[in-house]
């Protein structure tokens, strides 16, 4: 379950230390059904968008696998791959900083098909990929994966990388920001349908060995939280806060922490 909660909601989560809050196995607060500001006076003149933005970076899920996007998540590519398409654009009389964001969480051709409908070629996406490599040094180790990655090590938690990159581009990233290739890689190459399509959370879970509904993935595009969310899997956003989803600025902000009865972690916010 997602502890999330709104002031709009008039039923809320409590996450203070109040009398309003009891404490069960494992430290979650628990709902109770007074409003918000019968508890907290003190938040009737907060912002309701920013409490709402306040509450859904505090929450806890019980996991058996994890899965993470690559770009925007674990790596950021963001100067490679900006770099690559404003080059490709200009050569092409595309506009390269209007229609960039189009290929947020996309696979090359389907930023192409957004962006210049007449260009979606298999050819003008390798133009497009060969630049990406060109640039790949400008890729570095997003704020915490270090961090994640070897703490989902130190528990034994399976984890693995879904990306809508091909794979040896996705390899090669992984590379320049000095992170350790997952066992469990499903690229662009391995899936018939690419985000916003399940196919290739459906198949990184399989690969895990475990069912979607022991599955989180952080997702930072509104493509792959659609994915992630149609394959079964508890969905964090990552970077802006999505739709409710439990939210984490960055991987800097999140703790695993092993659960022996059920063999998984508890997957806990930390927000500054």
């Amino acid at each position: 379950m997602v502890h999330v909660a709104t002031a709009a909601a008039h039923a809320a989560w409590c996450f203070c230390r109040g009398p309003c809050v009891t404490l069960p196995r494992g430290g979650m607060r628990q709902p109770h059904p007074r409003p918000l500001e019968v508890c907290h006076p003190s938040l009737r003149a907060v912002n309701e968008s920013s409490l709402a933005r306040m509450l859904i970076s505090m929450w806890r899920l019980p996991a058996l696998g994890v899965l993470f996007d690559l770009d925007g998540v674990l790596v950021d590519s963001t100067e490679c791959v900006r770099r690559a398409w404003y080059e490709w654009a200009a050569r092409h009389g595309v506009d390269g900083r209007a229609t960039y964001p189009l290929g947020l969480g996309r696979t090359t051709l389907d930023h192409l098909r957004l962006a210049a409908p007449e260009l979606a070629t298999t050819a003008h996406a390798g133009a497009v990929a060969a630049l990406e490599d060109a640039y790949v040094e400008a890729v570095t180790a997003q704020p915490g994966a270090v961090t994640a990655l070897a703490a989902l090590a130190a528990a034994g938690l399976p984890w693995g990388v879904v990306t809508s990159c091909p794979r040896p581009a996705a390899l090669d990233r992984l590379d320049a920001a000095g992170l350790k290739a997952p066992a469990v890689l499903v690229s662009a190459d391995d899936v018939a349908r690419p985000k916003p399509a399940p196919d290739g959370y459906r198949a990184g879970c399989a690969r895990l060995g475990v069912p979607p509904s022991r599955v989180v993935v952080f997702e930072d595009a509104p493509a792959g939280i659609e994915a992630a969310r149609t394959a079964g899997a508890a969905a964090v956003a990552v970077g802006v806060p999505a739709d409710g989803l439990p939210w984490i600025a960055d991987l800097s902000a999140v703790t695993f922490v092993p659960d022996a009865a059920s063999g998984g972690v508890d997957v806990v916010s930390g927000h500054r």
